[in-house]
C-alpha cells in the first residue's frame, strides 16, 4: 500500500484504491474507487468531495441502483448498516 502524507488534493482527480493518506487535506476533488484495494484515511480534511467509481466499484453501484428500484427497504438497510458501523 502506498502511503501518501500531509499533501493537498485541489480541482484533481484523486485514485485512491491501494493508497493510505495520513494528514492530507481533499479540496474540490474527486476521489476516484476502483474495488482494487481498500484506501485509508487517518486525519484527513475533506472540502466539496465528489465519488467516482469505475470497475468493480462501479458494477457494484449498478447492481444496488438496480436493487434499489425493486427493494428501496432493502437498499435503505444497506446503507443503515455503513451508517451504523464503528
Amino acid at each position: 500500500m502506498e502511503t501518501i502524507e500531509n499533501q493537498t488534493f485541489e480541482n484533481e482527480e484523486v485514485m485512491v484504491d491501494n493508497r493510505a493518506f495520513l494528514g492530507c487535506t481533499f479540496r474540490r476533488v474527486t476521489l476516484v474507487f476502483a474495488s482494487v484495494g481498500l484506501p485509508y484515511f487517518e486525519n484527513c480534511n475533506f472540502d466539496t468531495v465528489a465519488l467516482a467509481f469505475e470497475g468493480n466499484a462501479r458494477n457494484t453501484m449498478h447492481f444496488l441502483s438496480g436493487l434499489f428500484e425493486q427493494d428501496p427497504a432493502g437498499v435503505g438497510a444497506v446503507f443503515a448498516g455503513i451508517r451504523a458501523t464503528d
